[in-house]
């Protein structure tokens, strides 16, 4: 890599150009179990374990080419739009012609900053990504600088499209699987509450006394109304297995409603 620079001897480096380079992610880790990839354009997944996924699962593939990616949208007062993050439209059709955004990447021990400069409006957007030590948080610190002439007027989204669940359930729909969520807004974010999973072999609900797991065949959920804690379930029933385990979110719970902390 011609355009990497060392900044210190702790392995903190600077790529000038990163557009240029493919297949890059870079870790985000804590002590407390909190696992994050990240590429340029805030790609990457963040899981607890392989049950507490708060970002969609990925390959070492998959992080480049799947579009629910972490997010920062800005609405200019003009109509216009970009991200900060490098993947509207318009920064996404830059990148194949001679305007395409020269992308910095300065990453060091569990964290990793992107910068990029959005042209046609005089703004240069840096998101810093880490995690604060001691908690199961990852942090997106987005900074917008006008190094225009002019004020600029926009309306700042942060957008984070929430998984929030195993990566057993990778498939929701996409074929025969569901999963249904419980959202609750909080003060600090989003908490996320997966309530039933369910395929044509096997339908497992969180109920006030535990897990309650139903084995069968072409087994369908027809109505459920978690107002009234009532389900109605059809097909055939092999078995019913109730489990006092803790929830299927017990861990990501807290996770998410640390998210925008």
């Amino acid at each position: 890599m011609k355009h990497i620079t060392f900044m210190d001897n702790n392995g903190t480096f600077r790529l000038e150009k990163a557009q240029e380079y493919s297949y890059l992610y870079f870790p985000v880790a804590s002590g407390t179990g909190l696992k994050s990839a990240v590429t340029p354009e805030l790609g990457g997944d963040a899981k607890m374990d392989q049950n507490h996924f708060l970002l969609q699962p990925v390959s070492a593939e998959e992080p480049h080419n799947n579009k629910s990616s972490r997010n920062f949208w800005c609405r200019m007062e003009d109509g216009g739009y970009f991200s900060a993050t490098g993947v509207s439209a318009m920064q996404q059709a830059a990148k194949f012609s001679d305007h395409a955004e020269d992308i910095t990447v300065e990453a060091g021990l569990m964290w990793h900053k992107v910068s990029r400069k959005i042209e046609k409006y005089g703004i240069k957007a840096e998101v810093l990504s880490f995690v604060p030590e001691g908690v199961e948080t990852e942090v997106m610190q987005v900074t917008l600088t006008n190094e225009g002439t002019e004020p600029v007027v926009f309306t700042p989204v942060g957008a984070i499209p929430v998984y929030g669940r195993s990566a057993d359930n990778l498939r929701d729909h996409r074929h025969v699987t569901s999963l249904l969520h419980r959202a609750y807004v909080t003060e600090d974010g989003i908490c996320v509450q997966p309530v039933l999973s369910f395929d044509e072999r096997e339908v497992i609900l969180e109920t006030e006394q535990g897990m309650l797991m139903m084995k069968g065949s072409g087994l369908h959920v027809n109505r459920l109304t978690l107002d009234k804690g009532e389900v109605d379930v059809e097909g055939k029933i092999d078995s019913f297995t109730y489990s006092e385990q803790a929830s299927m979110t017990a861990k990501s719970e807290s996770l998410l409603t640390r998210l925008f902390k």
